[in-house]
């Protein structure tokens, strides 16, 4: 098909000719024009595809996830290999349908829902505990009067 601006098909363009059917394709008979002007029908005719939308497919959300206290926090930054893939627990302080907020090392901050998982921890082990940097967490250390 021609471009109407550049008076040049893109075939034209990028191999300097026009393309061509080989005659061979076609007997010497007087039906070939016909199967020619058929071809040339169908592809006037010819115009792409519809695109398609990939990105509306639905998130896995794990079971427990709405009602979990604590929650492990997936590391998408470069890991080394063998390292752990999620971080914490960290605790729930607010829910939204796609985002908590959660206690993260000191500060809070929102998080999307596909990057959690549910921790299944008694809730008063935690009550008391920090968390490193790592998502390990540590007790304060307590003075025992003697």
């Amino acid at each position: 098909m021609p471009k109407e601006d550049l008076a040049h098909s893109a075939a034209e363009m990028v191999y300097g000719q026009p393309l061509v059917v080989p005659g061979e394709f076609f007997p010497n008979d007087g039906a070939s024009d016909t199967r020619i002007e058929d071809l040339r029908r169908v592809a006037r005719n010819f115009a792409p595809s519809r695109p398609t939308c990939h990105s509306h497919h639905p998130s896995y959300t794990p079971p427990g996830l709405d009602t979990a206290k604590f929650v492990f926090l997936r590391d998408e930054t470069h890991r080394q290999p063998l390292s752990f893939p999620y971080k914490g627990p960290f605790r729930v302080l607010q829910r939204s349908p796609r985002a908590f907020k959660l206690q993260l090392e000191g500060r809070t901050d929102w998080v999307t829902t596909e990057r959690l998982k549910p921790a299944y921890i008694d809730a008063t082990d935690h009550d008391d505990a920090t968390y490193t940097r790592s998502g390990r967490h540590s007790r304060p250390r307590r003075i025992l009067d003697l």
